[in-house]
């Protein structure tokens, strides 16, 4: 599903992201975020129902969007270094978003775009998998946890390597088994 961007989400995003940088996450309000944008309160609800909402698109407009093609064409190399250098632009916006937890956090957010991208991928492909019970859904859901817990690790540790550094990180840790680590 391609994100829709236009101009009030735009301005509603970029609000929000401002704010955060010196605000905790959890305490702006929508009013801040309008106030900031020069709009007016009914306008955010027009086009989000809440700040989690927007920080999901956001995450989803900025992050996810432009590396899907990417991914869906097969090259997973060039699609992770986007997505990591999209985090790595915005670093201070996503270190604080980085510490939300609970029903709204950060961590859902990110896996979930990632195992929506890995299903998108997988698709229509055949997938030579050992038995029935090992769906795409299931490794779709292990692949997302594994490289949204890696993620969140590398952003709130102040992403102290470079994207191109942390894309051949991920690389060497998609494509290497704990067997071949152990040997």
């Amino acid at each position: 599903m391609l994100q829709t961007r236009n101009s009030v989400d735009v301005a509603i995003a970029e609000s929000f992201k401002e704010l955060a940088l010196t605000n905790s996450i959890e305490k702006i309000t929508i009013k801040e975020i309008t106030d900031k944008a020069g709009l007016i309160r009914p306008t955010f609800y027009n086009h989000f129902q809440d700040k989690y909402e927007l920080l999901e698109w956001i995450i989803q407009s900025d992050i996810f969007e432009p590396s899907k093609v990417l991914a869906l064409q097969g090259y997973i190399d060039e699609a992770l270094l986007i997505i990591f250098t999209n985090l790595y632009k915005e670093k201070n916006f996503y270190r604080r978003a980085s510490h939300l937890e609970g029903q709204n956090s950060f961590e859902s957010m990110i896996r979930s775009g990632l195992k929506n991208m890995g299903l998108e991928t997988l698709g229509g492909k055949d997938v030579n998998l050992p038995n029935w019970w090992l769906t795409k859904d299931r490794l779709a859901d292990y692949y997302a946890g594994y490289v949204a817990d890696v993620t969140i690790s590398w952003i709130k540790d102040n992403m102290p390597i470079s994207p191109k550094e942390m894309s051949e990180v991920m690389n060497y840790i998609l494509r290497t088994s704990m067997l071949d680590v152990m040997k």
